[in-house]
């Protein structure tokens, strides 16, 4: 009886791990992809298995890379030839033991042509410190950022920006509830909200 019990305990230690997880490719360009991944456990180790269906001279499978810090999501860019199609699957090592996150297909694009990203509105908050950045929304020449309480107190607002793109407020109020709106003026001075965010600050 206890030799059937080490058998299955040194079984068990090489057995996929059971991850609940999804994968995606995102901005994919004719020379690279992003793929990113979600995990139900977090780690910080991961390679990538890369099969090319046009061409299996460009198939490989990565060294493991390290990650910044262990986490339940990632996402790495990978380098790519153009006009190909692939299947890429995200692999996790915990231990001794690997897993296989999921697998994506994509096709990148010919030679030279490029996907227009959208531009993004983010936020960070470090304590009650909110830092705020975004890109260049199409149709508007300057913005604008306010950032008021649920109740409607400590309300502030930035002036017109153009050139600048990122922004600071700081010392808002402990556990508080904030709207924050990032507004555009177009050629006409016209101004409509371009984004409206819920935070919530710590304390």
């Amino acid at each position: 009886m206890k030799k059937t019990v080490s058998v299955l305990v040194c079984l068990l230690a090489f057995m996929p791990s059971a991850f609940a997880a999804s994968v995606k490719a995102v901005n994919v360009d004719d020379r690279s992809a992003i793929v990113q991944w979600s995990a139900d456990q977090a780690i910080n180790k991961v390679s990538f298995k890369i099969e090319c269906l046009d061409d299996k001279k460009l198939s490989l499978t990565t060294k493991q890379m390290i990650l910044p810090k262990t986490d339940k999501v990632g996402r790495m860019r990978l380098l790519l030839a153009p006009d190909k199609s692939y299947k890429i699957s995200v692999i996790s090592t915990q231990g001794d033991v690997q897993a296989n996150l999921g697998t994506v297909s994509l096709k990148t694009l010919p030679p030279g042509k490029r996907n227009s990203r959208p531009a993004v509105f983010s936020h960070q908050l470090s304590g009650t410190d909110l830092a705020l950045a975004w890109g260049d929304f199409p149709g508007f020449v300057t913005y604008r950022l306010t950032v008021v309480k649920k109740d409607g107190t400590d309300k502030r607002q930035s002036g017109w920006m153009d050139r600048r793109k990122r922004y600071k407020f700081i010392k808002l109020n402990q556990k508080s509830d904030y709207i924050l709106k990032l507004e555009g003026m177009d050629k006409t001075e016209n101004i409509k909200l371009i984004q409206k965010k819920e935070i919530k600050t710590a304390g």
